[in-house]
């Protein structure tokens, strides 16, 4: 976290030397309208950056008031408020909004009790300020029209025009009409329910481009929208296919649309494509980072209790917390 903290710091301070010469290079002309319109814009994306590079350092500097404060927990309170590890794959995130790397779709899959939902929150914590969205696929109702539709209703019901115009095309092609815009998802995934092959393949194509249509004319400048999405092993065989085959191959358009799928499994696609994606997998804790936790939680200095501990929870978060846990009931 130091060395992301000094990387942050050196690139602000970069910034900031970048908008002084752009000042000065401005104050050389008498009048506003003699400014060039390349210095003007210059000026703008510097400055663009640096408010984003301040919102990450605060963002970072958070994290380590958080990790402060648990200090004072008891030791009850420290098993489930203390994390360790998965600092990779927050500075993969981090990267991905702040436009650091070409790869802004994260695919990850972990096994029960690794960390995944966990993770997933602070990823929606460091996207906090920027358009951000989150869906659960709690079971397999989760059907295209509804999760585009809780979608819709995180970032704003009313900024979808274009996506509720081209529903209500594919509707009145079925002979409904469907006006109040909350009705509409629910009314689509009935309707699709009717057809299948290439022609449903069409009409979601049709409706997902829509969609990330709108999500453009959202975004606030040069600033990423954020997508994420949980338990994708519950979602049902139609909607994985939706996700994998379509959804995620529309979004690699959009380098700005940062999309991040976990779960025990994750969707499939060709290795070839690793510029803009990285499939990846939840590795468990080493053991450095297990004896990490357990002395932070400070529940015992019995090296012999740390090695059974450290040994049996396999690197896996939850046993780890549970064995813990047990260690505290005794």
């Amino acid at each position: 976290m130091t060395s992301e903290m000094e990387y942050l710091n050196s690139q602000i301070e970069e910034e900031e030397h970048n908008i002084r010469l752009i000042e000065e290079r401005k104050s050389e002309y008498p009048e506003l309208q003699d400014i060039p319109l390349k210095l003007i814009k210059d000026e703008e994306k510097h400055r663009d950056r640096l408010k984003d590079l301040r919102r990450q350092r605060e963002e970072l500097q958070n994290v380590t008031k958080s990790s402060k404060e648990t200090s004072s927990l008891s030791a009850e309170e420290k098993v489930k408020k203390i994390y360790v590890d998965r600092e990779e794959e927050r500075r993969l995130f981090r990267e991905m909004i702040s436009g650091r790397t070409p790869i802004h779709i994260l695919l990850m899959e972990a096994e029960k009790g690794m960390g995944k939902t966990i993770l997933l929150d602070q990823f929606w914590q460091i996207s906090e300020g920027f358009k951000r969205a989150r869906v659960d696929f709690k079971d397999p109702s989760y059907t295209m029209g509804k999760i585009l539709g809780e979608i819709r209703d995180q970032y704003g019901r009313q900024s979808f025009p274009i996506f509720h115009t081209e529903c209500r095309s594919v509707l009145s092609q079925f002979g409904h009409d469907v006006t109040h815009s909350a009705l509409i998802c629910p009314a689509i995934d009935v309707r699709l329910t009717k057809i299948s092959g290439d022609e449903l393949r069409n009409y979601q194509r049709l409706i997902t481009n829509a969609f990330l249509a709108d999500l453009e004319t959202i975004r606030e400048k040069d600033q990423p929208v954020v997508m994420l999405f949980d338990n994708f092993q519950k979602a049902s065989v139609s909607t994985k296919t939706w996700i994998t085959e379509l959804l995620i191959d529309e979004i690699r358009r959009y380098p700005w649309l940062v999309c991040v799928v976990t779960g025990r499994e994750r969707p499939l696609i060709p290795a070839s494509d690793s510029s803009w994606c990285l499939q990846h997998t939840l590795q468990p804790l080493s053991v450095e980072h297990r004896k990490e936790y357990i002395q932070k939680v400070k529940i015992t200095q019995n090296e012999e209790l740390v090695t059974f501990i450290t040994k049996h929870s396999r690197g896996n978060p939850l046993i780890l917390q549970q064995l813990v846990q047990t260690l505290l009931e005794e």
